[in-house]
């Protein structure tokens, strides 16, 4: 009787394991069939890339009014999360609030879309400019500070630097990154410890940074479009003036 039970058992963990290969390689297929059908730009255009992350729960079209916004000495790059929510939402891993460390992210399921990223812009050598909102902004500080001579420009909308999400154990060269931060004075999600803990981080890896607060909670207006038009149009005719 126990020998049937083990084996019982024995093939049932067999069956989960097979499932749970099974189910890997399917999201591992959607997840680089995803990236893979968004990379709509030409790969000869010179123009600098502006690619934009949602927060948690929400998809690319969310950044309607800043992409609309932007000339065409751009090329534009909205991208949804690897993780399907729902129908309509999309994350780029868990986030689940850990009140010890005041922190919101999961490490291995956010670090596996900071990789894939990471991988999916491996051939690109043009400029590329990170937009970035809530969960977006914080995969955008964590792509800036890990691959700096691949991602050295971003907009961190109502985001902050998770040191779970950051894998250098050198201080890389950051001497060409620049980062405009944007924080609500009175944000109810990414409060001011997460964003004097971020500045201090930034600060004591000498990077140039601008913080400026907001009124819109863990939102943006139409100011805030504004200063982010603004913000990269000067970048670009600094990129040109290098060139």
């Amino acid at each position: 009787m126990l020998s049937n039970l083990n084996i019982i058992k024995a093939e049932f963990y067999n069956f989960a394991f097979i499932i749970k290969i099974i189910f890997t390689t399917i999201f591992s297929l959607i997840v680089f069939n995803s990236c893979k059908n968004q990379k709509i730009i030409s790969a000869a255009s010179k123009k600098p890339l502006v690619v934009f992350l949602h927060g948690y729960g929400g998809n690319k079209s969310n950044f309607k009014m800043i992409s609309e916004n932007l000339n065409n000495d751009f090329d534009i790059l909205l991208l949804d999360g690897f993780k399907r929510l729902n129908k309509t939402s999309f994350s780029w891993g868990t986030v689940n609030y850990d009140s010890i460390t005041n922190t919101w992210f999961e490490k291995k399921s956010n670090m596996y879309s900071i990789f894939k990223l990471r991988d999916f812009f491996k051939n690109e050598n043009r400029t590329i400019i990170l937009v970035g909102e809530s969960q977006g902004a914080s995969i955008g500080y964590s792509l800036v500070l890990n691959y700096p001579e691949k991602f050295k420009y971003l907009i961190a909308i109502n985001g902050y630097v998770d040191n779970k999400l950051l894998i250098n154990k050198y201080k890389p060269d950051y001497s060409n990154t620049s980062i405009l931060r944007l924080n609500g004075s009175n944000d109810f999600v990414i409060n001011k410890d997460m964003v004097n803990s971020s500045t201090a981080i930034l600060d004591s890896l000498t990077i140039s940074n601008s913080l400026v607060f907001h009124s819109e909670n863990h939102s943006y207006s139409s100011a805030e479009v504004d200063l982010i038009n603004m913000w990269i149009g000067n970048l670009n005719s600094t990129l040109y003036e290098k060139n």
